[in-house]
């Protein structure tokens, strides 16, 4: 058995995909929205490595005539121009729950996939904290410790690695 790199193993995928006619791949009609980022539940931390055992009830959805795209947020305090492209956030050897964040960016007028869109990923550690939140130990310039930014592929996708981020300090 021969070993394939990933980007081997994802290229082969998306060749295989491309000639099984996924080049027009629409969201189904009946998709559900994106909820609000301010609406979003607390899950609350992890009680073991890779155990996730909160079940939260999801809030009801609008009708789909009342859809609307995802809101606009502000950038916030913590946002840093210029994080490298790459697809693991944190640093080497980082503490905390590794997890694999995926998904696709679809066209809100459109319900097609996007294709090259740029994502900012910047996100607190394990503790809560960013790596630029302390005026007093600003992090070093070139160093950008759990954000980075991705670029969706032909069909919408994305993945990254990161920890699962800790709650935010008062």
């Amino acid at each position: 058995m021969s070993e394939l790199s990933r980007r081997d193993l994802l290229r082969k995928a998306s060749t295989g995909l491309a000639a099984a006619g996924t080049a027009s791949l629409t969201l189904r009609a009946d998709a559900q929205p994106t909820e609000a980022s301010g609406a979003l539940p607390d899950f609350g931390k992890p009680t073991a490595p890779f155990v996730q055992s909160t079940v939260v009830a999801q809030p009801a959805l609008a009708p789909p005539g009342s859809w609307a795209a995802t809101e606009d947020n502000i950038l916030g305090p913590y946002f840093r121009k210029g994080a490298p492209y790459r697809a693991k956030i944190t640093p080497p050897f980082e503490p905390g729950m590794v997890m694999v964040v995926r998904g696709r960016v679809w066209g809100y007028d459109t319900k097609k996939p996007l294709e090259g869109v740029t994502l900012d990923i910047w996100q607190a550690n394990t503790h809560g904290r960013y790596d630029n939140d302390d005026p007093a130990n600003p992090p070093a310039p070139g160093v950008f410790a759990n954000r980075a930014r991705l670029i969706t592929d032909e069909t919408g996708y994305y993945e990254y690695e990161t920890v699962h981020p800790g709650r935010y300090k008062n």
